[in-house]
């Protein structure tokens, strides 16, 4: 069985400690120390280097005794109390002899073993001390007599003291009982002392319980009464502190109460569980128009709930980066902030959160949430926005009328062929029809920021491309377009109707194209007539050249497009246009009008890349797309071309594969041309999502449609990969200079 712990050992070597005396010699208990601060140091039971062969009796009446039994009762408890004979050498017992020692003046050394109590080795002591006394009698009994002088000597002295003795004996007697009485005052006093103490460390416990109403008793003992006074002392200022600070909390939480009822925005915090706590502004029962937010579920106060997962999902992973202690910088939290503007019901709300840390540990424990209530901002906010796109629009519409008026004119036709379209029983191929609309439409109102009609032609767009794709019109699907067609020409009368605000005319109200002439070019169209008055075939072919439009009237929607496309995409692209003034026959003006807005939308979406990809490529971050108009004899000559990332040949089959527009055996068979050809095959597309921007699936089929079967004409293209495309346009003009 082992013997005490470590720290018995330790306690037992501070109660010896206390046993030195300034008066004694120390070495006994420095000795007993040593003994036990060997066992301290190892921790184990050992044979101590300090255990004396003989013991030295010195000064032991000089010691304490009260404090030599406390030091030996404590080396006492080390003791195993096991059955085993511990040797001479046992650290517990060789303390034991030394304070034993000390206490009897007897060494016990060959004595004793270690299953003996201290009450038993304190009886052998005794048994010694009365052993060593009858010895030392003997020995006296057994001394020679003195010779006769010796004793002649003594009677001489004798009779000296003899004559003051009875003095000597009353003192010696007084003395005895003034003795006896300190003995009992001493007695009665530590008695009375030690029912002191007991009150003081009753007092003593009860402060530590937190009763701090009951002082300690005041008595005559010096040492006692001072300790007392002192006590009551600082009993007094912590009470005084303690009505302090109630008053102070009392005055802080009535301004707290003041401060969160008069406060004008929500403030509350949440606990890890996500929950809201008791305490909060009065000011959040008017932002979330409810009695009582104590309690609530963070969640269900915000109304996101579990439908909405991923936003809540978003909030809670915000939420514990606070909680576990992962929050970044402030702006940086702000700026992953799910909660930055939310609305709610009608009001928009603004949430930032603060954590709030514990002074214990420094762990987040709540979260406090400051509600900010801004619908009236951002109210204002969405009518400055608006009438900043309505100024754009304005602005759009006045600096390119011509464009407009082209726009509503051209719209009108396609609309008035939509709902013809609509009015009978509709085929696939009407269906193509209809997306061709659709598609050239949205095109035109993104030209002037049209944003509803955008968003409904994009819309319809998406139904008609996925029957292109599937080739299959579902039951009810025709109502489905019928009532879309509709819609859009609802939007678009709506547009015209605010076209009056503008122009002081519905735009509407110009439904044949207007053709504006300046004097010089019309002197020179009379000229021209009247030196072909007598050629009938070439008066014809002026006059047919009458209509003609310049090709930056024919296109101004096509160029007013680019730049608020491009920055809704986030580029810089330049637009650079060469031959302007060239006359286009007013015939195809029309579908060529709508050729050319599909290929400058597909340069700006597919070929142009961000700023930041074409620095990485070494290329100015602003994209050029340029344009060149001629007329060489009797072609009509157009090319389109921009500096983008150029058409792929793998990118393109990789499409085309995935999008079942052709099959793995058919490309075995196709070189570098063939597969760039795919661009023009129904169905194809490289963008993987669907925008307000990009076309559905379907495209340059139309276009490549539209030249070469509707104005005869001939499509074809170059490119090269990272450097940039080109599309060239041919369309005859059947002997028209």
């Amino acid at each position: 069985m082992p013997v005490g712990s470590h720290k018995d050992a330790f306690m037992a070597h501070q109660k010896v400690k206390k046993i030195y005396s300034d008066n004694a010699d120390n070495n006994l208990p420095k000795t007993a120390a040593q003994i036990l601060l060997d066992f301290v140091k190892s921790q184990r039971q050992i044979i101590s280097e300090n255990i004396p062969e003989t013991i030295e009796l010195t000064d032991i009446e000089k010691y304490d005794k009260e404090k030599v039994r406390e030091a030996l009762i404590s080396v006492e408890n080390l003791c195993g109390k096991c059955n085993e004979n511990h040797d001479n050498n046992c650290f517990v017992n060789q303390a034991r002899r030394v304070l034993i020692a000390m206490l009897s003046g007897v060494d016990i050394k060959e004595k004793f073993n270690g299953a003996q109590s201290l009450d038993e080795l304190l009886k052998i002591a005794e048994d010694m001390q009365i052993e060593n006394s009858k010895k030392k009698n003997e020995e006296a009994a057994k001394a020679p007599h003195a010779g006769e002088e010796a004793e002649s000597a003594m009677c001489v002295i004798n009779d000296r003291i003899y004559e003051n003795i009875e003095d000597e004996i009353n003192e010696l007697s007084n003395k005895i009982i003034n003795l006896k009485k300190d003995y009992v005052e001493l007695k009665e006093k530590d008695v009375f002392r030690a029912a002191l103490i007991d009150e003081v460390v009753a007092t003593i416990k009860s402060v530590s319980n937190g009763n701090f109403q009951n002082p300690m008793p005041v008595h005559e003992d010096e040492q006692l009464g001072k300790i007392a006074v002192a006590f009551n002392t600082m009993l007094e200022t912590i009470n005084k502190t303690l009505k302090n600070l109630d008053a102070e909390v009392a005055k802080r939480s009535s301004e707290l109460k003041m401060l969160m009822g008069n406060v004008k925005i929500g403030i509350f915090t949440i606990n890890n569980d996500f929950r809201i706590n008791r305490e909060y502004s009065k000011e959040c029962l008017k932002i979330f128009d409810c009695e009582e937010i104590g309690g609530m579920n963070f969640f269900d106060l915000i109304k996101v709930y579990d439908k909405q997962l991923e936003k809540k999902e978003q909030i809670k992973n915000f939420l514990s980066l606070y909680f576990n202690g992962m929050a970044l910088d402030n702006d940086s939290m702000n700026s992953l902030n799910p909660l930055g503007e939310h609305q709610l019901n009608s009001k928009y709300l603004q949430f930032t959160f603060f954590p709030v840390k514990s002074n214990i540990d420094d762990t987040v424990t709540n979260i406090l949430v400051q509600c900010v209530d801004f619908t009236a901002n951002k109210l204002l906010q969405m009518e400055i926005s608006a009438k900043d796109a309505e100024g754009r629009q304005i602005r759009k519409m006045i600096l390119n009328r011509e464009a407009f008026y082209d726009f509503i004119s051209e719209t009108l036709h396609m609309l008035k062929n939509a709902v013809d379209i609509t009015k009978g029983k509709i085929t696939i191929d009407e269906v193509s029809e209809l997306y061709r609309i659709a598609h050239t439409i949205k095109g035109g109102a993104g030209c002037f920021d049209l944003n509803e009609l955008i968003k409904h032609t994009g819309d319809f767009e998406e139904i008609l491309g996925k029957i292109i794709k599937t080739h299959t019109i579902e039951a009810g699907i025709e109502e489905q377009i019928v009532s879309n067609v509709l819609k859009i020409e609802q939007i678009f009368n709506e547009v015209i109707e605010y076209s009056e605000k503008i122009f002081g005319k519905k735009a509407s109200e110009s439904e044949e194209l207007e053709f504006n002439f300046k004097k010089k070019h019309l002197d020179l169209l009379l000229e021209t007539v009247r030196r072909s008055a007598g050629e009938p075939a070439k008066l014809n072919e002026v006059l047919n050249g009458f209509y003609d439009l310049p090709a930056h009237r024919v296109f101004a929607k096509s160029f007013a497009m680019i730049q608020p496309l491009a920055e809704r995409l986030g580029k810089s692209v330049r637009l650079g246009v060469t031959g302007a003034e060239t006359m286009v026959p007013f015939e195809t003006a029309p579908k060529l009008s709508e050729v050319m807005l599909h290929l400058l939308r597909n340069a700006v979406d597919h070929a142009i890349e961000l700023p930041e990809e074409r620095e990485a490529l070494q290329k100015n971050i602003e994209g050029n797309i340029n344009i060149v108009i001629e007329k060489n004899k009797d072609v009509l000559d157009i090319c389109i071309s921009d500096d983008g990332c150029g058409l792929d040949p793998a990118k393109i089959s990789a499409a085309a594969l995935k999008k079942c527009v052709v099959t793995a055996e058919e490309l075995k068979s196709m070189d570098e041309n063939d597969k760039l050809g795919l661009i023009f095959r129904a169905g194809f597309s490289t963008k993987a999502d669907v925008t307000s921007t990009s076309g559905r699936g379907v495209g340059m089929d139309i276009i490549k449609n539209a030249v070469e079967n509707v104005l005869h004409g001939n499509l074809s293209f170059r490119s090269v990969i990272g450097r940039g495309t080109d599309f060239i346009i041919k369309i005859p003009l059947y002997g028209r200079k």
